[in-house]
């Protein structure tokens, strides 16, 4: 990667040993695992939250379920509601795609943007939209080994 230009920075495992070789090897380590502390376990991994010690990843779905309680029912919001996932390893595809195929009908059906949703879209929309909360309970293991490293 250096010789490509590209200097990676904010190194992070929860591997102790790894870790321990990385700061012999003056790497640039993420600071909040220079030190071990409580609550010090989460950092952001491709727009996922990692929690390093227990190993899994969350979806964040905070800001989009502060946008969706707008509560608006338009193709407009609904398109801007699913803009708003970030989800670069399809870890809940299954939950987005049903909104992707909500859009779909909206398209077919020649929608405007800012006309009210026909009442079968709509009560699709609504029940999405009250599955959302539970989005944020999910968790997904990670249990990478890397043993190709080495020892």
């Amino acid at each position: 990667m250096e010789a490509a230009g590209m200097d990676l920075r904010k190194w992070i495992t929860n591997d102790t040993n790894l870790m321990e070789q990385w700061k012999k090897e003056n790497f640039d380590v993420h600071p909040v695992h220079e030190t071990v502390s409580l609550g010090a376990n989460e950092t952001k991994v491709l727009g996922l939250s990692w929690n390093s010690h227990e190993d899994y990843l969350t979806t964040d779905t905070k800001s989009l379920l502060e946008f969706v309680s707008l509560d608006k029912n338009t193709k407009r919001f609904i398109l801007q509601a699913v803009g708003k996932i970030f989800d670069p390893l399809g870890l809940i595809s299954p939950f987005t795609v049903r909104m992707k195929c909500l859009l779909q009908d909206l398209w077919k059906e020649e929608i405007q943007w800012d006309d009210p949703l026909p009442t079968h879209i709509e009560k699709e929309w609504k029940k999405w939209r009250e599955e959302l909360p539970h989005l944020g309970n999910s968790s997904t293991t990670v249990g990478i080994s890397l043993r190709w490293l080495g020892p």
